[in-house]
């Protein structure tokens, strides 16, 4: 939860519709992050911990502190993966 948690560079990003749709420059691939990635993404345009990010998703959303903590951390898992961030 202390991991430190930004935005690669390399990652080309445009909002559509409240909705953050990007590419991979590297990869050439494309996603889509919804809207609730999309806020996500948006939190991670400065450098944030996994706590510091669930918090102010708790204070913007009406969920339990757990169902936050796995949603987000399933999100970060799978653009970790994709290459999208940086874990420090």
């Amino acid at each position: 939860m202390t991991s430190m948690i930004t935005r690669k560079e390399e990652i080309t990003a445009s909002n559509m519709d409240g909705e953050i749709v990007m590419m991979n420059i590297e990869t050439g691939n494309y996603y889509n992050l919804g809207k609730t990635g999309s806020v996500i993404w948006t939190l991670l345009e400065n450098p944030i911990t996994v706590d510091a990010l669930i918090e102010k998703l708790l204070k913007k959303y009406h969920v339990s502190r757990q169902q936050c903590e796995d949603e987000v951390m399933a999100f970060l898992n799978e653009v970790y993966i994709e290459g999208l961030i940086m874990v420090r």
